[in-house]
């Protein structure tokens, strides 16, 4: 693109770079006096917004699918999705078969008087249609017209004329983007809550019901009168789809049909959206006649016939300045109307309405500073003719621009300030960093995930500009209320401030580092590391940064109010002295430092104890607002700042800009920040370049750029991409940044105010974008899911075993447990602490690898500048050290779950050494008698009584042995004495007692059998000498 522009003059080339931005398509917000609206680029209408007195917040009809307002980033993508899609059939409003049919087409878009969007577009049969809108009173007009073809030829039948219908399901929301659980939002389009219906014949109401209250929707269908009188009057008529209306022409005689209806002439009408907030019941809206609407419109819409250009030379780049003027004017300012001055209400300065009309601190700033470089400008020009003095007094249509603009703009501003001193004073807290529109603060703000920190910015902001408000103001004298509530404002901020530099040195580190801020894992993480992560947002130990440009602004704020209020300067509770003179050289003097491997000093950008930065980024543009008011100043030098010349400059920041070209940074092929662009138009102005560049050609290639990244509505892009061809891919995302990093540094949007290329809503690089940060949180979390699991199962195990006691009877209450257990409910146990010790041992093997990879590379590091060590240094080591720590948690699980199976395998070896012990006490018992069995075995049966006797024995040793079995059993179960703690202690007693009984027993058992046997065997010997005897005798007789 360098070498395209080099064969062209400037002009030229920015003349090009303008036309190739205002052919892109996008969406269009425009309105007057609180009554927003936002049209796609097919001129779809696509929200209505509006601002009740009394609310807090406004309210806004969307789309069925529009994603709800606490929603803000899928609400804000949603919407760029159905503006950038020309065929998309979704939206609110006036639908046209030609329009919204699925199919591509070129649609010539323009903006009358730099604020009403026009959309015209030739159909397929030749036919010229045209939509235009306009906002006043409190309603959107959106008027339809249909001409005839080149040939002239005019739309008289019902084939030609289109297919227009509306739809009535909208949804009616309140924009409160805090409060998740908002009832009145949770609605769906067929909710009970939503009625809709007719008003005669050329009226759809849409009712939302809010207990005492409801929000209503009205939309008019407004026709000519001479329309009428030749082809009938138009109506709504109800279509066989549920909530679709179709505008139809009834006839008076039924020439095209049974039921007298037909499109035929419908080629001009009027539509009228109000909303409108009401009591149950409330008063119907009666809208104005067709003549009178059809007027004013016309008025708006009469181009002026003369124009006003802010820049000496390109005029195409005076469009979009004059766009973004009137975008402040017409559509964030939203007037707040205070009780007995509605003449001159308070007015809010928001985000606007594609944002849902956020208050944000730095986007009210810059928008006041717009509105006061215009103010000056316009100014100057007034003196001059056509804009003399006597045109203000003429109506407002009849007056010339400059007059016209000048007007508005200080009522603009007067309103802010009244809004800023007077209607948030009402909330207790004058500079609140987050309040809804009508002034009142955001409760809870401080413990929001969602919402900014305080930052050290935020009062010197509002007091430079409420100063610069009245130095503007011709009658001082309405303000002295004013200020008196800006003195006592900036008293209480010398306190805080005191607070902040406890050191004394006027040295102000920011109040803490959101590096993680609106991190999507962030609700996972917290519960993991608790010290960093508090309410999902990231407070870090301070990291003692200081940023030159804080101070400047500060130093600023404290200047204006020494020029408007105390010229001797303030003084904290300390009793220290805040003077701008004093501050600005203590500050100059912290900042300035020993250029690394130089002999020389500069000025740092920031400083911190680990590092010093030189190099400007996109918020320093800061600094060069402060040095025209002479904060670089050499002490005793009163400088001319409108030359280039920095002799009388402090020699170390002439340094400081000298040195940006000597930065990697500053090749403008990696920029993809549209204020960088904007700081190198800036130095450029002072003949500084900011690369390799020369002066000239830098300014003229960064306005181009800026201006081909434009779109159709003369807005700035608040993102650039870097990748693939720039030229055409310089526009990635077309609508709003949210402007004080709100919601978050994942997704990044278009400012849709005037502030594109100022200090705003560049979240930056975070400390988890950065690998090693990243890479330490993801494995933090990873160990924290296992830590998770294993604390699981320990509970379980804990709660069956009954070991969650913390007392002394732990032991036998977990004894009595598994006493209680069956063999098979213990081994469960077991299966599952054995699997569970597996993985814990497979992830600890794979943690000592990861925690051992960088020593295993050992020359092979990734890369990682010293900048980037010393910046997450402090991060790194505490995230490391928390990660340490829950390693240490998992191997304590791990061993924690080894006891516990060593446990149970030491109670099942228990009881099988008890059964064996309990059948070696049987065994004792039955031994002798069987040995007893042994002795009375006999050839022959024993006698009766023998047996009896045997039977007898056997008998009772066998209930012995089972009486003491069982008391064994009771003793073991009960848990008072088990058998190895029985026998450990009174072995004595065990022994004697069954010593005892065994030998009664086995005494008398053996006893009587030596007796019998005694016995058996004198019968044996009787026997025997008597056979001898017989046989004797036998003998001798024979």
């Amino acid at each position: 693109m360098a070498r395209g522009i080099q064969t062209k003059t400037p002009a030229d080339a920015i003349d090009e770079a303008a036309d190739l931005g205002k052919s892109r398509k996008t969406y269009f917000s425009f309105g007057d006096e609180g009554t927003t609206a936002t049209v796609g680029a097919s001129g779809r209408l696509l929200r209505i917004s509006r601002h009740f007195p009394g609310s807090r917040t406004g309210f806004c009809v969307d789309d069925p699918g529009m994603p709800a307002p606490y929603r803000v980033d899928d609400r804000l993508k949603a919407l760029l999705d159905m503006a950038n899609n020309p065929s998309d059939k979704e939206g609110i409003g006036l639908s046209l078969d030609l329009l919204h049919n699925g199919q591509e087409f070129d649609t010539e878009t323009s903006i009358i008087n730099d604020r009403w969007p026009t959309f015209r577009r030739t159909t397929q049969n030749g036919f010229e249609f045209q939509l235009q809108y306009v906002a006043f009173h409190g309603t959107v007009f959106q008027k339809f017209e249909l001409k005839g073809d080149s040939s002239g030829n005019e739309v008289s039948d019902c084939e030609s004329s289109p297919v227009l219908s509306i739809r009535s399901d909208v949804l009616i929301r309140n924009l409160d983007f805090v409060d998740n659980e908002n009832n009145f939002n949770n609605g769906s389009a067929d909710d009970e809550s939503y009625i809709d219906g007719m008003r005669g014949d050329n009226c759809i109401v849409r009712e939302h019901h809010d207990g005492a209250k409801k929000t209503i929707l009205w939309i008019h269908l407004l026709d000519q009168e001479e329309s009428q009188e030749k082809h009938g009057s138009l109506s709504f008529v109800q279509s066989e789809e549920k909530h679709v209306w179709k505008i139809e022409r009834r006839t008076a005689s039924s020439t095209s049909g049974s039921d007298g209806v037909c499109r035929r002439g419908i080629t001009e009408f009027i539509l009228a959206y109000t909303l409108e907030h009401a009591p149950v019941p409330g008063d119907d809206v009666v809208a104005s006649t067709p003549a009178k609407v059809l007027e004013t419109i016309k008025s708006l819409l009469k181009p002026r016939p003369q124009s006003h250009s802010f820049t000496k030379s390109e005029y195409s780049f005076s469009f979009f300045l004059r766009r973004n003027l009137e975008h402040i004017l017409s559509v964030c300012s939203v007037p707040v109307p205070m009780a007995g001055d509605e003449e001159s209400p308070a007015i809010a300065f928001t985000c606007g309405d594609v944002d849902g009309h956020r208050v944000a601190t730095a986007a009210s700033f810059y928008a006041s500073q717009i509105l006061l470089q215009a103010l000056k400008d316009l100014n100057s020009a007034h003196a001059k003719p056509p804009a003399t003095c006597t045109d203000c007094h003429k109506p407002t249509p009849h007056r010339p621009y400059v007059c016209e603009t000048k007007k508005r703009i200080e009522r603009a501003l007067e309103g802010h300030m009244m809004w800023l001193l007077l209607k948030s004073k009402v909330s207790g807290d004058l500079f609140c960093p987050h309040s809804w529109v009508n002034g009142e603060t955001i409760a809870g703000w401080e413990d929001n995930q969602w919402l900014a920190p305080k930052a050290l910015t935020d009062v010197p902001f509002q007091i430079i500009k409420v100063a610069e408000i009245c130095k503007s103001a011709q009658d001082l004298g309405r303000f002295s209320e004013l200020k008196e509530s800006l003195k006592h404002a900036t008293l209480a901020w010398i306190q805080d401030l005191g607070q902040v530099n406890k050191l004394g040195m006027y040295a102000f580190p920011r109040y803490d580092d959101p590096e993680y801020h609106h991190l999507r894992t962030i609700r996972h993480l917290r519960h993991y590391y608790p010290d960093i992560f508090r309410g999902d947002r990231y407070y870090g130990e301070s990291k003692q940064d200081f940023y030159l440009g804080d101070h400047a602004v500060i130093w600023q704020a404290i200047s204006a109010v020494e020029n408007l209020l105390v010229a001797q300067g303030l003084r904290d509770s300390k009793g220290m002295l805040y003077s701008s003179t004093h501050m600005r050289l203590k500050i100059l003097k912290r900042f300035t430092t020993d250029v690394p491997f130089s002999q020389r000093q500069m000025i740092a950008v920031s400083r911190s104890p680990l590092h010093n930065r030189f190099f400007f980024r996109s918020k320093d543009t800061v600094l060069f607002r402060a040095m025209e008011q002479g904060f670089f100043a050499r002490p005793g030098c009163n400088p001319d700042y409108s030359t280039t010349d920095f002799r009388h400059m402090v020699e170390v920041w002439d340094r400081t800009i000298d040195s940006q070209v000597s930065h990697d940074e500053s090749d403008d092929l990696d920029w993809d920040d549209p204020r960088i662009f904007a700081l190198s138009i800036i130095m450029a102005y002072y003949n500084k370049p900011i690369n390799l560049r020369p002066p000239e050609e830098i300014r003229e290639h960064a306005i181009c750029v800026l201006l081909e990244t434009s779109s159709a509505n003369g807005l700035f892009p608040g993102k650039l991409r870097t990748d693939g061809d720039r030229k055409e891919s310089r526009i990635p995302i077309e609508g709003e940044v949210l402007v004080d990093e709100l919601y978050g540094p994942t997704q990044r949007y278009n400012l849709e105010s005037g502030m594109r290329w100022v200090d705003m809503g560049n979240p930056g690089v975070k400390a988890w974008q950065q690998r090693r940060v990243l890479e330490l949180m993801l494995f933090g979390g990873m160990v924290g899911e296992i830590i998770d699991g294993a604390d699981r199962v320990l509970a379980e195990v804990y709660s069956r075993l009954g070991d969650r006691q913390k007392t002394k009877s732990r032991v036998k209450h977990t004894s009595v447990i598994l006493g209680k257990m069956s063999r098979i409910q213990i081994e469960q146990i077991q299966d599952a602490l054995q699997t569970v010790e597996a993985d814990l041992n497979e992830n600890i093997a794979e943690i000592d690898l990861w925690q051992n990879r960088e020593a295993d590379r050992q020359t092979e590091q990734p890369r990682w500048t010293l900048h980037d060590e010393i910046r997450y240094r402090a991060i790194i080591q505490k995230l490391q050290n928390l990660n340490n720590r829950q390693v240490e948690t998992v191997r304590r699980n791990r061993i924690k779950i080894t006891n516990i199976k060593e446990k149970l395998t030491k109670h099942l070896d228990d009881r099988r050494s008890e059964d064996i012990r309990r059948f070696t006490y049987v065994t004792l018992v039955f031994l002798p008698l069987g040995f007893a069995a042994g002795i009375f075995s006999m050839s022959e049966a024993p006698e009766r009584q023998v047996v009896q006797g045997m039977v007898l024995a056997a008998a009772g040793a066998f209930l012995a042995t089972l009486l003491f079995l069982y008391i064994a059993k009771m003793l073991d179960s009960a848990g008072l004495l088990t058998t190895p703690q029985f026998v450990m202690n009174v072995p004595l007693f065990f022994e004697s007692v069954l010593r005892f009984g065994f030998e009664l027993l086995f005494r008398s058992i053996l006893r009587f059998g030596f007796a019998l046997g005694e016995w058996m065997i004198y019968l044996a010997v009787r026997h025997r000498d008597k056979s001898g005897r017989d046989e004797s005798e036998a003998g001798g007789f024979a």
